[in-house]
């Protein structure tokens, strides 16, 4: 529908858009946005400049009374997409529906780049714009993709128009969400058009009656008009065509003195139009507006019982022809002042008419919904909405069936049985819980869950009751979410399902093991011990007992923990269940880790990662990775750590895996003195740590955070931030990620003059100690004693440190032996030993020049200085020259010493698929055809030692006493 007026007063913004349209390769401003209120003359811009850069364009109106899904873009992409030759993309049934069956639900992105495509082709590579028009009335699910157009678009020679009234957004309309985020991603230019100023009305009233208007004829048109085109356009044609306007000398004015009135407005200039009209074409322009801006004729005839519709008739120019059997009313405005003309009771029959004919024809169930709420039918009206809702599920229009269900309940008798109700508000918790809006798919479930006990259905009940603990737990309402899983094991157990029953409290207590409330998750899991022997579900026998072995062990009791996982692993082995024994792998390897033993821990993660590998347990792997990389940062492996987080990252592991990836590179970063790479991840991964209540990550991560702040000055923000630390580690009962931080803590405390807070760090040092008996926590209590007794007590403070720093050194902690050596070389300076604090601090700084810990390095470079010496350099290898990246030089640095792939997969925590892939590439960057050849190459670069003549296989790692890990029994995988 082309709007006839003049384009007068728009030169900025048809600049705007013109520039657009011309851009010959697209850019990041993709969708463009044209506001303004009912009659702006939005539509007649946009074609304007459409027709006037001659720009191919495909067109789509959404209508006021809803459609199908989609149907705005359906409009714009059918003559294209139905009338080409070649055969279009399988996803986009899911637009329009005669192209068959819709697809699997598809990620926004692919179906953004299928439309993208069938554009982009139809335009022949030249540039090409898809213009939807009247974006306040169109369905969630277009608007809902308009943001992955943007992203898909950038760069294609493609623009995408809208129009939208900027008066009709109502709060919540899910434009204004898009538009938002649009304009975040700075992906959005905007067009405002505002009312005319008078000279503009002027102009434009010369240009549609052929001569300059008298100023009174003007001053009349401009005081009705305010200032919005479409209003000057019929003022303007409804004084012509009543006859009172007169033309003398190229000028035209209003005619006479009589009483004749000027039309007030929009509304009386199409009322005086109608008058105009037989009863016949009354009838006609009345069926019409209630049939709404576009419509079928034939329709319109069947539901106003006129026999034809007559040759060319235009209502008196209120309507327009738009070929194969349709018309159209000139604008919206047109037809919703005839609609607001027709008495009430006469638009009800009409509405039901219209209803009536729609179903007979097969029309959307949306639209025909919407006719029988006009018609107060809510009865028919509730059964076509929960059909436009199983039509709008159906092409994963979440929004769009949501919205229809509301309304089907908003019209819902107060007294209606359960039996009719209930099955319509489990249909809309589902679209809630697929829009990812959980707020309201909790008030829905409790909704449905109240339901289900009043009639009694128990397991209906249970599983209600577990959806609602799941959108608790995506909002991080934690406490609520326990108590659903509860109140959903015991209506399952009431329902005869015990297994179910233990699935939901195995839940429970596997989150409260997450939150280090140890005790809380034994008591939970004797009932699932219970549930599991009840229902005869070996599995969840066996992760029970996997999981408290692993609970005991971080409660301290490491040999009856880790005793308690390696039985329960050995029976899921036996019993063919790779699943369970997947689990009960990280398990194990978690629990050696808390039990001190990093070396066991690192061979039984990587055990675990090639298990989960194998069997195609992929979440899991990624989880033993995740947690593999703090071991590896205890050890000091930090290259090692940070290649694994980069790793696990890119392949987008579960949350608890990116939380830990997140943390442990942005501590790496953190201590290493790069801020600008560290934060970020450390916000990540506190931000996530919170919401799944992943204790130790919230506290690695506010220690990296603590890091940055003291590094940059902001001792005060540290010194909050870390007793933040504390007070969130009191609510807890975690005995082990703790202890490295509480040591960091108290040498932070004591530096700063806070005394009381650096005892504090003593005291839950000494609980751990005593609880677990762990020498790396008794070490840490060393060096907090240390630090209490510094000020008052030095040569007490020195033998405790220096006690420290040999106990972390004999259990090859790196960080945590630098630390304490630099701190007992202060001891030691206190008391005049100068030659016992340079051998401190040199030992310290060699450590933390190895593992590239900046602060911790110049720390001990200013105190050498003081003493009058120099620092000690690190050659560095000349590895940039290979050419390789950092992941493949690890890889080519453990072939280089004879290990195999299998074995260089265990070290960096990767299949050995991966290592062969990197071998590979190592390999072609280096155009050498063996490894040995690409061995002595890298020693040519000096990128690694000289290789012996003969690369020889390196010797098996000697494991440890306590170190019984799967990969010892690889003949049971």
């Amino acid at each position: 529908m082309v709007m006839g007026w003049p384009v007068v007063g728009r030169d900025a913004e048809c600049a705007v858009l013109r520039r657009r349209l011309t851009s010959p390769h697209g850019g990041p401003g993709v969708i463009v946005l044209v506001a303004g209120e009912a009659g702006a003359g939005k539509t007649t811009l946009v074609e304007h400049v459409l027709a006037a850069t001659t720009t191919p364009a495909l067109r789509g109106r959404a209508a006021e009374w809803a459609h199908r899904a989609y149907d705005v873009l359906a409009r714009a992409l059918r003559p294209v997409v139905c009338s080409a030759g070649e055969p279009v993309p399988d996803l986009l049934a899911q637009i329009i529906p005669e192209l068959g069956a819709p697809p699997p639900a598809p990620d926004p992105t692919a179906l953004a780049a299928a439309v993208c495509s069938v554009l982009t082709r139809a335009a022949g590579g030249s540039h090409v714009a898809l213009f939807l028009d009247d974006l306040q009335w169109a369905d969630e699910a277009t608007l809902g993709l308009l943001p992955a157009l943007a992203d898909v678009g950038s760069g294609l020679p493609l623009t995408v128009i809208g129009c939208y009234r900027s008066d009709e957004l109502p709060r919540g309309h899910r434009l204004r969400s898009v538009r938002a985020l649009l304009r975040r991603n700075h992906q959005l230019t905007e067009v405002e058009l505002g009312p005319l100023g008078d000279e503009d009305v002027t102009r434009m009233l010369a240009a549609l009656l052929g001569a300059a208007p008298q100023p009174t004829l003007a001053a009349v048109v401009t005081g009705r008009a305010d200032g919005l085109p479409f209003a000057v356009e019929e003022l303007a044609f409804a004084l012509r065509d009543g006859g009172r306007l007169a033309y003398c000398d190229g000028t035209v004015t209003l005619a006479g003195t009589g009483a004749a009135p000027v039309p007030d407005g929009i509304r009386e200039a199409v009322l005086l139009r109608a008058s105009r009209l037989t009863d016949e074409e009354r009838t006609l322009v009345e069926a019409a507006a209630v049939a709404g801006n576009e419509f079928d004729i034939d329709i319109v005839l069947a539901a106003s019982g006129v026999a034809a519709w007559p040759d060319g008739f235009t209502g008196s120019g209120l309507l327009t022809g738009g070929g194969d059997g349709r018309a159209a009313f000139r604008h919206p405005l047109t037809r919703e002042a005839a609609y607001a003309d027709i008495p009430w009771s006469r638009r009800r029959r009409l509405h039901r008419a219209l209803a009536s004919t729609l179903t007979a024809d097969r029309a959307a169930p949306a639209l025909i919904a919407a006719h029988l709420l006009a018609a107060r039918d809510f009865e028919s009206a509730r059964r076509a909405l929960v059909a436009a809702a199983d039509q709008h599920c159906a092409v994963h229009a979440y929004r769009d069936a949501a919205r229809a269900l509301r309304t089907a309940l908003d019209f819902w008798p107060s007294d209606e049985e359960d039996d009719t109700r209930l099955p319509v508000i489990h249909r809309l918790a589902r679209c809630a819980e697929m829009c990812s809006e959980y707020a309201d798919a909790v008030t829905l479930l409790r909704e449905l869950a109240d339901g289900h006990h009043r009639r009694g259905d128990y397991h209906a009940l249970a599983t209600t009751r577990r959806r609602l603990a799941l959108a608790h737990e995506l909002r991080g309402q934690w406490e609520s979410a326990m108590a659903a899983r509860e109140a959903a094991a015991l209506a399952f157990s009431a329902a005869g399902r015990p297994a179910e029953a233990a699935i939901d409290r195995l839940a429970v207590a596997t989150h409260l093991r997450s939150a280090a409330s140890y005790s809380a998750a034994l008591a939970t899991l004797g009932a699932v011990c219970d549930d599991a022997q009840s229902a005869g579900r070996q599995d969840l026998l066996l992760r029970a007992q996997g999981l408290r072995g692993n609970v005991l062990s971080r409660l301290g009791r490491s040999r009856e923990g880790i005793a308690a996982i390696r039985a329960a692993l050995d029976q899921a082995l036996a019993g063919s269940l790779p699943e369970t024994a997947a689990e009960l792998q990280q398990r194990l390897a978690d629990a050696l880790e808390h039990s001190g033993d990093y070396r066991a821990a690192k061979a039984a993660y990587a055990a675990a990662y090639q298990y989960c590998d194998a069997h195609g347990a992929d979440a899991t792997g990624q989880l033993c990775r995740a947690c593999a990389t703090a071991v590896l940062f205890s050890c000091g492996e930090w290259d090692r750590a940070a290649g694994v987080c980069e790793d696990v990252l890119a392949s987008e592991g579960p949350p608890h895996a990116r939380a830990v990836s997140t943390g442990i590179l942005g501590l790496v970063h953190a201590l290493r003195g790069a801020a600008r790479l560290a934060r970020p991840l450390l916000l990540e991964s506190n931000l996530t740590a919170a919401r799944i209540e992943l204790t130790a990550m919230e506290l690695f991560s506010s220690w990296g955070l603590c890091i940055l702040d003291d590094a940059a000055g902001g001792h005060e923000a540290a010194a909050d931030r870390a007793r933040q630390m504390l007070t969130r580690h009191a609510r807890t009962q975690e005995r082990h990620y703790s202890v490295a931080i509480l040591q960091w803590l108290a040498t932070f405390f004591t530096e700063h003059s806070l005394a009381a807070d650096a005892r504090a760090c003593a005291a839950v040092l000494s609980d751990i100690a005593e609880a677990t008996g762990q020498p790396e926590a008794v070490a840490a209590l060393a060096h907090a004693r240390g630090e209490t007794l510094l000020a008052d007590e030095p040569e007490a403070a020195a033998r405790e440190l220096r006690r420290a720093a040999e106990m972390f050194g004999h259990l090859d902690l790196p960080l945590e032996t630098a630390q304490a050596q630099r701190r007992a070389a202060a001891a030691a300076l206190q008391l005049d030993e100068h030659v016992r604090a340079r051998e401190l601090l040199d030992a310290a700084y060699a450590t933390a020049g190895a593992l590239g810990a900046r602060q911790l390095r110049e720390n001990c470079a200013a105190a050498l200085s003081r003493l009058g010496g120099k620092p000690r350099q690190r050659a560095s290898a000349n590895r940039a020259a290979a050419g390789l990246t950092s992941r493949e030089m690890d890889v080519m640095l453990l072939v280089a010493k004879g290990n195999t792939s299998r074995q260089i997969g265990e070290a960096l925590f990767i299949s050995p698929r991966t290592v062969e892939m990197h071998v590979q590439g190592s390999l072609l960057k280096l155009q050498c055809r063996t490894r040995a050849d690409a061995v002595r190459r890298l020693a040519e670069l000096e990128a690694l030692p000289r290789p012996d003549p003969a690369v020889r296989r390196a010797p098996q790692p000697q494991r440890s006493p306590n170190d019984r890990a799967p990969s010892s029994r690889p003949t049971r995988y």
